[in-house]
């Protein structure tokens, strides 16, 4: 069989071998898009998971009558801070609660320092205006991917609204990790490929 390998100077590969090269370049290749493909469709998810998180855990905080009576009396409930001192430490892809009042004075913050300071980003108008809506700006902690929905009292008339966030540079962390898992992913399957071959 070595004798079939060997080959003169100048002479091209024997058809087997030839053959056998683009069999494993075709395969790696298609190892390599399907990867892509899925590499994709997960970040993709991710981007799903973080934007569904923001929006559910927003709504069910602002329609609370705890964050109602709050935001009506101008200051959270100690029990409430707790809380959402608790789920922001929790949530690997939460960074960022605010809750203010109809003037844009935080009521709440992660940052404590920051409880009765105006909120920061410009883009909570439509929120005050009754809407629920995702936004990207920059606020205390950098620039974030944001969800808002209006804190209303008993009549329906909006009193306040309340924010989440995750910063753009924890999104990116968390992209970066799936790519890098993906591509451990693909070296692993493209070299047991060629050890298999």
């Amino acid at each position: 069989m070595a004798t079939l390998l060997k080959r003169k100077k100048g002479q091209a590969a024997p058809l087997f071998v030839q053959t056998m090269c683009w069999i494993m370049l075709l395969r790696c290749s298609i190892v390599r898009y399907r990867t892509n493909l899925t590499l994709r469709y997960s970040l993709d998810t991710l981007q799903e998971k973080i934007d569904d998180t923001l929006s559910s855990m927003v709504t069910t905080i602002a329609t609370s009558p705890t964050v109602r009576e709050s935001v009506e009396a101008g200051v959270c409930d100690p029990l409430l801070v707790e809380y959402l001192d608790d789920l922001v430490e929790a949530m690997q892809d939460l960074d960022v609660i605010t809750i203010a009042d109809r003037n844009s004075t935080r009521i709440y913050h992660i940052n404590k320092e920051l409880i009765g300071l105006q909120f920061v980003g410009g883009d909570e108008a439509p929120a005050l205006e009754g809407t629920s809506y995702f936004s990207d700006a920059t606020g205390t902690m950098g620039y974030q991917h944001r969800f808002f929905h209006p804190v209303r009292d008993d009549q329906g008339t909006v009193i306040g609204f309340v924010m989440a966030s995750t910063t753009h540079t924890r999104m990116d962390e968390l992209r970066n990790h799936i790519a890098a898992t993906y591509g451990k992913l693909l070296l692993l399957l493209i070299g047991c490929m060629l050890l298999v071959s």
